[in-house]
């Protein structure tokens, strides 16, 4: 009976991970991605038509072989996908490029990553919708933004890390997002850490729900809207190594800080200098740490972070 049982488990996750596969987006000047018509998808780069609409095992590949005849073409979303990730940052064409349309209808997105990162001459709409990227490791790239126009309308790109290694977030110099939502972890167990990149950005509104734990890499990000960064004794809010511009009126609470350097002369209440905190007033701190998701952190959080499970994160009493 119980090899019975392995051989169906074993069938089932085979079927699983045959059904994964890459799409690959052809379009000749204009197209509609949505949620039946298979006239754009591919198997292969170029290829025939006629692959299945891509779902959430699939990953979704725009490149140098989507503009069909290297002639502009513009892909507009009629649908709100989940996938399995997004990847256009080969997609190019002769003059105004490759361009991906959400904000014609102004669809949400859900994927376990999204990689922009190349040179080829290209477009995003994001439109207003929702974008809800959950996963570890990277969960956005953007490292090469060479001929790229990132318009990211009034969306809300939700990041939820659900691993207790860390999600990034990777941005080149220079790139202005809309409202970037980093949402709660849950537990140690199920969430972790959030690293930005150290590059210089801009973000219109931050949104931190807590507990949260976000490493800036000592980047040095401008935040175009007064940060509202709320947390509560217990679900805490940890934020280290970065220079801060931010709109006047920035406050925050029951936050942990460490090696952060703020212009715009933000104030955090009930929080914890752990040191090396400058143009910020924290008031109320002292010695040990926050509750973080049913974790303390300790004062000497910010000596073990290489650590896979860093030595600051004790289990609260």
């Amino acid at each position: 009976m119980k090899r019975f049982i392995f051989s169906l488990l074993f069938l089932l996750c085979t079927v699983t991970l045959a059904d994964a596969a890459n799409r690959f987006a052809v379009c000749a000047t204009t197209c509609t991605w949505d949620g039946a018509s298979t006239a754009m998808w591919s198997t292969t780069t170029g290829g025939a038509t006629g692959a299945s609409v891509p779902g959430s095992a699939d990953a979704v590949i725009l490149d140098g072989a989507t503009c069909v005849g290297g002639t502009t073409c513009t892909i507009t979303v009629n649908t709100s996908p989940n996938i399995l990730s997004l990847t256009m940052g080969n997609c190019t064409a002769s003059t105004t490029g490759c361009i991906l349309d959400f904000s014609v209808n102004n669809n949400n997105l859900a994927a376990t990553t999204i990689s922009l990162t190349g040179t080829g001459t290209r477009t995003l709409k994001m439109g207003s919708g929702t974008w809800t990227i959950t996963g570890t490791g990277t969960l956005w790239t953007l490292a090469t933004a060479t001929n790229i126009t990132l318009t990211p309308g009034a969306s809300n790109l939700i990041f939820q890390v659900n691993n207790i290694q860390a999600g990034t977030f990777t941005t080149a110099n220079g790139i202005t997002y809309g409202h970037i939502t980093i949402a709660a972890q849950l537990t140690p167990a199920s969430g972790g850490i959030m690293g930005f990149s150290n590059n210089t950005f801009t973000i219109g509104t931050l949104s931190v729900l807590t507990p949260n734990f976000l490493d800036f890499g000592n980047g040095t990000p401008t935040f175009t809207n007064a940060l509202s960064l709320l947390g509560s004794g217990s679900g805490g809010l940890a934020i280290q190594n970065g220079t801060f511009t931010v709109a006047a009126g920035s406050t925050m609470s029951f936050a942990t800080l460490f090696n952060t350097h703020w212009a715009g002369a933000p104030t955090a209440t009930n929080s914890f200098d752990q040191g090396i905190n400058t143009g910020i007033a924290i008031t109320n701190s002292g010695s040990g740490g926050c509750i973080l998701g049913g974790w303390l952190l300790w004062r000497d959080f910010h000596e073990n972070l290489n650590d896979n499970f860093p030595a600051w994160l004790e289990r609260a009493a």
